[in-house]
Parts: C-alpha cells; sequence; structure tokens
C-alpha cells in the first residue's frame, strides 16, 4: 500500500502506557527488540513509530502508525509498506 507521512505529528504523544509510538507499534504487532523499517525499499532498522496516510483519495482520512526509520519519516514522497504493518489511530 502506498503511504505519505503526516506533517507536524511530533507533538503527538503516544496513547498512554506506550514509551513511544514505536512501543505502542510493537506491542500492538507483537514484534519485540529490532524491527525492520517498513518501507518496502528500505534495509534500515525502525527507529519511530511514524504517522502516515494513504494518498490514494479513498482511505486518505485515516491515519495509521508504522515502524520506519528516521529518514524515511522525513521524505516527503509517497512509499510502499505492507497493508499488514499498518495501525489505524484514526
Amino acid at each position: 500500500m502506498k503511504v505519505k507521512n503526516l506533517n507536524n505529528t511530533s507533538g503527538r504523544k503516544a496513547p498512554k502506557g506506550y514509551a513511544s509510538w514505536l512501543d505502542y507499534w510493537q506491542q500492538q504487532m507483537k514484534s519485540y527488540g529490532n524491527t525492520k523499517c517498513r518501507n518496502n525499499s528500505c534495509t534500515s532498522y525502525a527507529e519511530v513509530g511514524g504517522h502516515v496516510f494513504s494518498p490514494d483519495g479513498r482511505t486518505s482520512d485515516h491515519w495509521y502508525i508504522v515502524a520506519i526509520c528516521k529518514s524515511c519519516n522525513a521524505v516527503a514522497v509517497s512509499y510502499d509498506v505492507d497493508v499488514n504493518s499498518l495501525i489505524r489511530i484514526t
């Protein structure tokens, strides 16, 4: 699924009980330890739980969390992730 990073979300706190959005993603996915960046074209390890949306026009009103590296979290273009690696938050 194509996703695009949301802008200005660094101030959004993870839900209570989670140390970060990456911690939230890892616990929801039951994926602990060194998690790979979920951008299909990246080989780095995830460092953050990135806020993304689908720019397809059909589901763009939904926000998701995905485990990604800081470099991928900073890109302005869309990228591919496995739909099963997304956690819907809105």
